[in-house]
């Protein structure tokens, strides 16, 4: 893969070792950073049964003075629901016990993830300081919450997205029952468990949403519910609806997309920062 402008890389550093395989993750910094930096960590996306970390299209992202690391998890095939959340919190985890080594700032960090990792980063969002949602085989550990979380396109129902009858979303509809490994119907406390928008609460961190109006993979209601759940909870909740975007657009290179992106992670990771990148002015962006 070529590499960024402006932006070094460390890939494939270990951060779990399960049985006999490991899990790592990439690690992208600005190029003479020095220092501890805010982290952002991204979470791909392939409908929890296909993707890896080392396609990182947000690894520009880092340009604006960020540690991006991107994570690899384990998909459907290799463990179904928690076992994508367990890896996410215990990446988090792992960053935050060796943020000294890796220049990072342990008190600064974000998730950012698309469809299936918009999910799954929706997922940790929702469930800071929850012990469920730890893999208690790990024992005592550094804190696995996240600060902030931008989501691109997330399933947030599972239940309502399972019973659509719409035919642009069968696809992710014969995703969801391989990531709680059955029928949704025979799991439906499983579903809900891992549907953010039930798991909003006071406690969630504050959100960054976008989703498109042409979305034929996950419908924009999805996001919608969740923006929802967090306001009605009182929680900091943002939905960007982008007008004529599809579920695959290249979302992250839209110069308004990445204004607000930033201006986001400024304001929670790096308050200091504040007023350095433009917000949207709306809730919509003209593609």
């Amino acid at each position: 893969m070529s590499r960024p402008a402006g932006v070094d890389i460390v890939r494939d550093i270990e951060y779990r070792r399960i049985d006999h395989s490991t899990l790592h993750l990439d690690l992208y910094r600005p190029v003479g950073a020095i220092g501890a930096l805010p982290a952002v960590v991204w979470i791909h996306g392939g409908g929890w049964f296909r993707g890896k970390k080392d396609d990182c299209p947000v690894a520009g992202f880092a340009k604006h003075g960020y540690v991006v690391v991107a994570v690899d998890y384990r998909v459907t095939r290799e463990g179904a629901f928690p076992a994508p959340v367990y890896d996410c919190k215990t990446a988090v985890s792992w960053i935050r016990g060796h943020a000294a080594e890796l220049g990072i700032d342990p008190e600064r960090i974000g998730a950012w993830g698309s469809s299936a990792g918009g999910h799954l980063a929706a997922v940790l969002g929702t469930t800071n300081g929850d012990p469920r949602y730890e893999d208690a085989a790990l024992g005592t550990r550094p804190s696995s919450d996240v600060r902030c979380v931008c989501a691109f396109f997330p399933a947030t129902d599972l239940i309502a997205l399972a019973s659509s009858t719409d035919p642009r979303y069968s696809r992710i509809r014969t995703a969801i029952p391989w990531l709680l490994g059955g029928p949704v119907r025979e799991h439906l406390e499983l579903a809900r468990a891992a549907s953010p928008a039930a798991l909003a609460s006071a406690h969630a961190a504050p959100f960054l949403l976008f989703h498109g109006t042409a979305d034929e993979m996950i419908p924009l209601e999805q996001s919608q519910a969740l923006d929802e759940a967090l306001r009605h909870a009182g929680v900091e909740s943002r939905l960007v609806v982008l007008k004529g975007a599809g579920h695959e657009d290249t979302i992250y290179a839209r110069p308004e997309v990445e204004a607000a992106v930033v201006a986001f992670f400024d304001r929670h990771l790096c308050p200091e920062r504040v007023g350095t990148a433009p917000a949207l002015e709306d809730d919509s962006v003209v593609p």
